[in-house]
């Protein structure tokens, strides 16, 4: 295994975050902020510090199983899954010798805006390349769902930038 895990799986914490994770389900492409998951286990009964989700989404990014990305410009720390998280959490308990089975309650429970899992709203993105001049290729990252109105305020924000 490598060192992200070894390094910091020793505390409790950490554990119960990896029972979380294993014991709940997540679709693979969809987004798990800190925030989100860090409230969800605080109402399953754990004491947790966001840190010690910080650290954990950090890890299971290294290991392949997902993107992290830092909040920024209003938007939230999050894991994009790009695996199964359920498997990934599953194997590193099972290679540390802990049980699946937790104290964490299994009843779902709907946070402030209802929602029955800390789901975020980011929308599924789609990298589009682009040639912008000779052997300078860019890549748009922009989401899915992109509508017309959007697209034009994209346009009329590269229209502002400084050019040199």
């Amino acid at each position: 295994m490598g060192q992200p895990f070894d390094n910091f799986l020793l505390k409790k914490a950490n554990l119960g975050i990896l029972q979380y994770l294993a014991e709940h389900p997540k679709a693979i492409g969809k987004a798990t902020t800190v925030d989100g998951l860090l409230s969800m286990l605080v109402k399953a009964g754990l004491r947790i510090e966001r840190s010690d989700v910080i650290d954990v989404l950090k890890a299971c990014a290294h290991e392949g199983s997902g993107k992290f990305y830092v909040g920024r410009h209003g938007r939230k720390s999050r894991i994009i899954w790009l695996t199964d998280r359920t498997e990934l959490a599953k194997r590193i308990l099972h290679e540390r010798g802990q049980a699946i089975t937790t104290e964490i309650d299994r009843r779902p429970t709907p946070d402030a805006t209802g929602r029955m899992e800390e789901e975020d709203d980011t929308p599924p993105m789609l990298r589009y390349p682009f040639m912008l001049r000779n052997r300078l290729e860019i890549t748009l990252e922009l989401p899915a769902d992109l509508t017309a109105q959007e697209a034009t305020r994209m346009s009329e924000f590269i229209k502002t930038l400084p050019l040199g």
